[in-house]
């Protein structure tokens, strides 16, 4: 699935999880992600690829794009998500 997939979808994905995102090229909306529970003592599980990096949690997601959505605009941008996941998570 691609990042915009998983934000779309963002309200139906399982909150415990966490965005894993292919660190191999630059985050864009079509970068390949993969959603996972991490591991209890931190980390991605065996699951997920290596060269996967932590993008953010599912539950921190959701709430980012409903309090983007609730700032006067009915819509995201993926790549404020992104700034979000880069420099403030």
């Amino acid at each position: 699935m691609n990042l915009q997939a998983a934000l779309d979808k963002i309200d139906d994905l399982d909150t415990d999880s966490t965005i894993w995102i292919d660190g191999t090229t630059e985050w864009s909306s079509d970068s390949t992600v993969v959603l996972a529970v991490e591991k209890e003592e931190g980390g991605a599980p065996e699951s997920v690829p290596k060269h996967f990096e932590y993008f953010l949690e599912v539950f921190t997601t959701a709430d980012l794009i409903h309090d983007l959505k609730n700032s006067g605009s009915n819509s995201f941008s993926v790549d404020r998500v992104i700034y979000y996941a880069v420099n403030d998570a």
